[in-house]
């Protein structure tokens, strides 16, 4: 073997037959022919100087795009005039993004190469964690990833050359200011920009380079945009199966809803609304009856939220009839808001657990479900040692990342997770209210709900105190609604055979109830 990839009598040939038919590439020195959407990004890239921007939805083919992109650009172009060879550079929010997906593509077509005719351009080739190079040229001819700390964009700044290119992979959550230094670095006539993201947002850059950037767009002066705007929707994948598709529909609530939009049909969001939960959707629950049958299994949760002494906190106890142990489909989470017993700004923990351990007695094996951050701890000692106690506790911390996987790819934390449970039981006519007393403020709070995603494309509820929850008032009842809806809630099943007993232990309440209150 020559010592570098320069001094091989067959690069030149190979340089020639590849360097400007990028499809010809994937084929014959990949060995995989790219499908229909694949394509299309090929096409684009494949131009000198050419600005690429994908807005697509799950299984596209678009990250296996990216590998075989990276490596044709690693492979194909050497400038002579600055002695130096092509440099690539891969970004995004979180740089475990590029490693985990990115890296593991261009590495799965690496061996793609290493079985086929081209193998013996293998060797001259090295895969690092942090870098790829040429071998002879680690420090002039490679590919890295980088990304820049929040606020300081000019971390991207550094890299010019003949035969630059910049991949930008979730480019939809990355800032402006970053934007600003890696187009200001493409100062060369054949540099390449390519960016990718599910389509999360309506304002930005990356939303821009598919309207008034785009190639399809006059500006003010007079001229098109640059940017090559390419859409993937994953029902015309190869890789996205029908069944693949409907589950899809049923987890976001339908074709028509803006998560099955954005996730699946790689369309931008077209609603203006910051808000989570429209309030036509809480109105219509007060409107309807029980959603629970008396002759189906159900539980009891007795749902507390314990006020933080802060941001207009208010305690509340939610006694909630559910069935249901699903996100979505047939056994989907229902809950029936029975009652709301207490709902305060100036009641004490402990005369709250007082009033959660008379509630336990009337409500057969129920389960007492608390946040038990803050005040809440405090809540749940107090509770917890109050002698004959006997419905469990379940002490949920909503403030964390998701357990389950496919609920780590969607949302934020937990708190996400529930709230978006909360508003597509509310859509989809799950959540039926009885308590009316406090039915002005579940509708001010339920409509008022600040929401977004985070870089990842996750649903994200705003932190309590934030800009966004400026003149806003306190989720507490939706607070507490939300934990029933959290995938963690679970409840114990009771049936009709069971309402004697109840009725028992609600006899055993009312005398607890009225002993108490000549006290």
């Amino acid at each position: 073997m020559a010592k570098t990839i320069l001094q091989d009598a067959r690069y030149a040939k190979f340089v020639e037959d590849y360097a400007f038919n990028l499809d010809r590439f994937f084929i014959e020195v990949l060995g995989i022919t790219p499908s229909a959407q694949q394509l299309q990004i090929i096409e684009s890239v494949q131009m000198p100087g050419s600005r690429t921007s994908v807005a697509s939805g799950h299984s596209t083919g678009k990250s296996a795009s990216f590998g075989g992109i990276v490596l044709w650009h690693l492979l194909c172009y050497y400038s002579n005039r600055e002695r130096k060879g092509s440099i690539t550079m891969i970004t995004a929010n979180d740089i475990s993004q590029v490693r985990n997906i990115v890296w593991k593509e261009i590495q799965a077509m690496y061996d793609h190469m290493s079985t086929g005719p081209h193998a013996w351009i293998c060797p001259y080739v090295k895969i690092m964690e942090r870098r790829i190079f040429m071998v002879g040229h680690k420090s002039t001819w490679f590919v890295f990833a980088k990304t820049a700390p929040a606020g300081k964009p000019n971390g991207l700044a550094g890299q010019h050359g003949d035969w630059l290119m910049i991949i930008a992979d979730e480019a939809a959550s990355l800032p402006d200011a970053n934007f600003t230094t890696m187009t200001g670095a493409l100062s060369h006539a054949n540099n390449r920009m390519l960016l990718a993201s599910q389509p999360i947002r309506n304002i930005g850059f990356f939303y821009e380079t598919h309207h008034k950037l785009s190639k399809d767009s006059i500006g003010p002066d007079g001229l098109p945009g640059v940017w090559n705007n390419i859409v993937l929707n994953s029902e015309e994948s190869p890789f996205a199966s029908d069944v693949f598709l409907a589950e899809k529909a049923a987890e976001y609530g339908g074709r028509d809803t803006e998560e099955y939009g954005i996730r699946v049909l790689g369309r931008f969001p077209e609603s203006s609304s910051k808000y989570l939960i429209a309030r036509k959707l809480v109105e219509a629950a007060f409107d309807r009856p029980c959603v629970i049958d008396d002759d189906e299994p159900y539980g009891w949760l007795i749902l507390n939220d314990v006020a933080a002494g802060e941001f207009r906190d208010k305690s509340v106890v939610m006694i909630a009839k559910v069935a249901g142990n699903s996100d979505f489909g047939p056994d989907a989470r229902r809950m029936h808001i029975m009652r709301i017993p207490v709902h305060s700004a100036s009641i004490q923990p402990d005369e709250l657990a007082g009033t959660v351990f008379q509630e336990s007695f009337a409500h057969e094996n129920c389960t007492i479900v608390v946040d038990s951050m803050g005040m809440g701890i405090i809540f749940v000692k107090t509770l917890e040692k109050m002698e004959g106690l006997e419905a469990p506790v379940f002490r949920l911390i909503w403030g964390v990342p998701c357990f389950l996987k496919r609920h780590k790819e969607r949302f934020f934390n937990r708190r996400a997770q529930a709230y978006v449970g909360l508003r597509d039981a509310f859509r989809d006519g799950r959540v039926s209210i009885e308590d009316r007393s406090y039915m002005q403020d579940m509708l001010n709070q339920g409509s008022r709900i600040p929401y977004g995603y985070d870089p990842k494309g996750r649903y994200q509820i705003a932190a309590k105190g934030s800009k966004e929850w400026e003149g806003l008032p306190s989720p507490d009842l939706l607070d507490a609604a939300a934990f029933g809806f959290m995938g963690e809630t679970t409840y114990i099943p009771i049936t009709s055979r069971s309402e004697a007993a109840q009725g028992e232990k609600k006899k055993e309440f009312d005398a607890l109830a009225e002993a108490m209150a000549d006290l």
